[in-house]
């Protein structure tokens, strides 16, 4: 089964490569670990669930947001702690940035649909264009 939903797929990336990461944590940092794996599929969770249920979709997406930030304390703590490099965390760090624009992009598209209850279809009033004075004949100078 393949996905054609681009979030998922780039959190799918990422929760591989984060996978081969966490592995080698100490044995004290358990529980940093096992954190960064579930919120990692719990993130992977609300994404289908927000693509399936369409009427719940907002509340999913809240809480991939949710997921998108406890992932990026998780990985500052490790970075702290000595377990990741600053390579690493600028790496992963790129990774759920892009996967947070995609989401918030998501959002907006769906506020402005119908199922928000927002009019999409008021016109905006148009802008008049303004005359640059510095182009002018008036204010070069010349006739």
């Amino acid at each position: 089964m393949k996905d054609k939903l681009l979030i998922i797929i780039n959190i799918k990336k990422t929760a591989l490569k984060l996978d081969k990461i966490i592995e080698n944590f100490n044995r004290n940092e358990l529980i940093l670990r096992d954190n960064i794996k579930k919120e990692m599929y719990k993130l992977l969770r609300n994404a289908y669930k927000a693509n399936i249920f369409i009427e719940e979709r907002y509340q999913y997406q809240k809480e991939m947001l949710v997921s998108i930030k406890m992932l990026d304390f998780y990985l500052i703590n490790a970075y702290h702690k000595k377990l990741i490099s600053k390579k690493q965390i600028t790496q992963y760090g790129d990774f759920l940035l892009q996967i947070y624009k995609l989401l918030q992009g998501w959002i907006k598209n769906e506020k402005g649909g119908r199922n928000c209850g927002i009019n999409v279809n008021k016109t905006r009033k148009s802008r008049r264009k303004r005359k640059n004075k510095r182009y002018t004949k008036e204010y070069i100078g010349t006739s």
